[in-house]
């Protein structure tokens, strides 16, 4: 008979990655996802399956930019979709 030993920082890891595929899967509950266009969740949609949140959405319809963020990379997606991970976003506190 083979015994295995399961440490705890092996069930800790595991814990952890099924949280992270957990949460790639389920839908989101910012009510700042009301707020995208559908070209804009089409493009959160792809940047969730990546482990991204959207942090907030800035403006107002045609005008509107939506923050992503999976540190220590932020992401904009403007109001027709495309994703730009080479903008400079500095943020206040």
């Amino acid at each position: 008979m083979t015994k295995f030993a399961i440490s705890e920082s092996d069930i800790t890891d595991d814990l952890l990655k099924l949280h992270v595929i957990h949460k790639r899967n389920t839908a989101p509950t910012n009510n700042c996802y009301e707020q995208l266009s559908l070209s804009q969740k089409i493009s959160a949609s792809h940047l969730r399956q990546f482990g991204f949140e959207l942090m907030f959405v800035h403006g107002e319809l045609t005008e509107s930019m939506a923050i992503f963020s999976c540190a220590p990379l932020n992401v904009t997606v403007d109001y027709y979709g495309e994703i730009n991970s080479m903008a400079a976003l500095y943020f206040r506190k």
